[in-house]
C-alpha cells in the first residue's frame, strides 16, 4: 500500500471508532500517522484499532491510550490489554509452496525451528513475559493477539504457552502472576469449534461476568 491509501485507512479508523464510542481516539491516529510510510509498524498498530472496534462492539468501554495499548471497561470493572500483533511469517509462505508441491500427500506445517530457531508456542511465552515486564499499572491486565500467521500460530500454541508458564519455575514468574488472559483473535475460523477468537483465563483470574463476555466474543466482524 502507499501513503494515499494508508491515510484512508486511518479516516476509516476515525470514523469507525468514534462511531464505537471508544475514546482518545486520536491516540491511535497519531500512532499511525507517525508509521504511515512503514507499512510493517503500520500493520501492527491497526491491530490496535480492530481490537478497540471488536470490544467496543461487544459492549466493552474501551479507551486508546498509549501504554498499555486499551484501557477497558466491563460493568464496574475496569482493566488494561496490550494489543500484539503477530506477522505472517516466512514459514507460512514455505508451507503453502510445500502443501501445493506435495499434491495429495500429508506435510508438516507450522514448525518455525528451522526458519527461526524456536518454536511458535516458545515465541509466544517470550512475548508474553516481554509484554508483562514493562506492565506497572496497578489494574488487571490482558494480552490480545491478533494473528496474522495461518500456518504458524494457532490457538493450542497460546494455550500450550499459558501451560508451560504455569507449570514452569521462570525467572519472570512473578510478572506471570500479572496475567489476567489471552484474548487470541485468529485469522481463520474454525468451523469445528465455530471460533476465530478464544478467551484463555490466566493467573490472576477477571470477574466472572468480564471473562464470560470475553468468552462469548466467536468471531470478528465482517
Amino acid at each position: 500500500m502507499n501513503e494515499s491509501q494508508n491515510n484512508q485507512i486511518i479516516e476509516l479508523y476515525r470514523n469507525v471508532l468514534t462511531e464505537d464510542s471508544v475514546e482518545n481516539v486520536e491516540e491511535l491516529i497519531r500512532k499511525l500517522s507517525t508509521n504511515i510510510s512503514v507499512q510493517g509498524n503500520f500493520d501492527d498498530l491497526r491491530a490496535e484499532g480492530d481490537a478497540a472496534h471488536l470490544l467496543a462492539i461487544n459492549g466493552f468501554q474501551v479507551k486508546m491510550r498509549e501504554s498499555p495499548d486499551l484501557q477497558v471497561q466491563y460493568a464496574d470493572h475496569r482493566f488494561f490489554a496490550e494489543v500484539k500483533r503477530f506477522r505472517r511469517k516466512k514459514q507460512d509462505l514455505i508451507d503453502e509452496k510445500n502443501m501445493e508441491d506435495a499434491g495429495d500427500e500429508l506435510v508438516r506445517i507450522g514448525d518455525t525451528t528451522e526458519s527461526e530457531g524456536i518454536l511458535p508456542w516458545q515465541q509466544l511465552i517470550s512475548v508474553i513475559i516481554k509484554k508483562l515486564q514493562s506492565y506497572h499499572e496497578t489494574g488487571q491486565y490482558i494480552l490480545i493477539i491478533v494473528n496474522d500467521s495461518d500456518n504458524c500460530v494457532w490457538s493450542m500454541d497460546v494455550i500450550t504457552a499459558l501451560n508451560q508458564l504455569m507449570e514452569t519455575k521462570v525467572e519472570s514468574e512473578s510478572d506471570f502472576q500479572k496475567l489476567s488472559g489471552i484474548l487470541f483473535i485468529d485469522c481463520m475460523y474454525n468451523f469445528r469449534e465455530q471460533r476465530q477468537i478464544y478467551f484463555l483465563p490466566g493467573p490472576d483470574p477477571l470477574p466472572e461476568e468480564v471473562a464470560m463476555a470475553l468468552d462469548l466474543i466467536t468471531k470478528f466482524p465482517s
